[in-house]
């Protein structure tokens, strides 16, 4: 395909990788038909639907670029600290950068609900790591930063992303900041130096895998503290209204108790009344002549 093709369908891609995904479908079909150009509209009728996660990264990197920038600068820098072993500044950046991610998380998170998409905790969690690949790969760094993603990105044991069908048209541009030209070193201290890199970048994955399993607990702890608060009130408020049943009910009997001992009373007043009639009857027929 020719370049300007090329330009033309990454646009496209672009353009179609922040629709909602139930709308998807139906703009892939619309936007192919408006191409004159048989294998452009061929090559738009194929591009895949993002995934929730990828969806929802990419309306961040079209639509508020400057703070998914604020991470991609962070990494950049990330990355020459572990180049150049400075532990102090890994240190100082690994903290900017956690905070800079949840808070790009939750602003994902935002703008996915404003458009009637509400992410669920394993979607929110693959945002993250997609987001996190991004601050330890170049290359994940500037596929997010397409806004073309079709999947969610997740970095493995070495930090390479495999980005594998991961962007919409072609290939992403170049990495967001140029690799570092360090002085030329001598076998043995390349060497070192890689070994020390990995160590470094291992002990770095292994504490942000452990960091990321205590947020989880401390979420999946939080909801269960919040739904057995929800149980406990259902329960004060179901037990106040037995309460206020009960105290009802005692009303009631005392009232009936009141009304049986009235009812008891002209039960004994009628009953005295006929006994009087009755010996009256008597004394009368008594009283006849025979």
């Amino acid at each position: 395909m020719p370049a300007d093709s090329d330009a033309t369908l990454n646009a496209i891609a672009t353009e179609l990788s922040v629709v909602p995904p139930r709308d998807f479908v139906s703009a892939r079909a619309a936007r192919a038909k408006q191409i004159d150009d048989r294998a452009l509209a061929s090559e738009v009728k194929a591009l895949r639907k993002p995934v929730l996660a990828a969806w929802a990264v990419n309306v961040l990197a079209q639509e508020r670029r400057a703070e998914l920038d604020r991470l991609l600068e962070v990494a950049s820098a990330l990355r020459d600290a572990q180049s150049a072993l400075d532990a102090r500044r890994l240190a100082e950046l690994g903290h900017e950068r956690r905070s800079v991610l949840e808070k790009l998380t939750e602003l994902v998170s935002q703008l996915a609900e404003a458009r009637g998409e509400r992410l669920s905790p394993s979607t929110v969690e693959a945002v993250r790591e997609t987001l996190n690949a991004a601050v330890f790969d170049a290359d994940a760094a500037a596929a997010v930063a397409s806004g073309r993603l079709t999947r969610p990105l997740e970095a493995s044991g070495g930090f390479s992303v495999d980005l594998e069908g991961a962007i919409a048209g072609g290939a992403a541009d170049a990495p967001v900041s140029p690799p570092r030209k360090d002085p030329p070193r001598s076998a043995k201290e390349s060497a070192a130096v890689a070994r020390s890199r990995a160590k470094a970048e291992r002990a770095v994955r292994a504490a942000e895998k452990d960091a990321a399993a205590s947020a989880r607990s401390l979420a999946e702890a939080t909801e269960r503290r919040e739904r057995a608060h929800e149980n406990a009130d259902a329960l004060e408020e179901r037990v106040e209204k037995l309460r206020r049943d009960l105290a009802s009910a005692e009303r009631d009997l005392a009232a009936a108790l009141e009304r049986i001992d009235d009812l008891d009373a002209q039960v004994a007043g009628a009953a005295k009344r006929d006994a009087e009639a009755q010996t009256a009857v008597d004394a009368a027929r008594a009283d006849l002549p025979e």
